[in-house]
């Protein structure tokens, strides 16, 4: 082998290897693109999930107050006026509603 044709093959080589590194320049960007792209999906599904919580203690939250008032009811009949048979009604729609809070806590988790 000569000294011409080792520098050709040098040449040759040098041409490949940047061609190469012209290669993993592209797929080193790239996959910063889609390392970004995921960042910007887990910040969205984590907005998301909070949003979901959010919505899943609002729902709850009315029955909270229904039994909230209920209890008030119950505790204080004669500031409402109400008879022995009223807060005893009231006492079956409070357990209905306790039921259906403690289901809708249950369904959170």
């Amino acid at each position: 082998m000569n000294f011409g044709e080792q520098k050709s093959d040098l040449s040759a080589l040098k041409a490949k290897n940047e061609e190469l590194n012209k290669g993993q320049d592209l797929l080193v960007k790239q996959l910063e693109e889609w390392r970004d792209a995921y960042k910007a999906q887990q910040t969205q599904l984590q907005a998301k999930q909070d949003r979901l919580a959010v919505l899943e203690n609002d729902r709850c939250n009315p029955l909270l107050d229904q039994v909230s008032d209920l209890k008030d009811s119950i505790n204080r009949p004669d500031r409402y006026g109400y008879s022995e048979q009223t807060v005893a009604n009231l006492r079956e729609v409070l357990k209905g509603y306790q039921e259906s809070l403690q289901a809708c806590y249950g369904a959170r988790s």
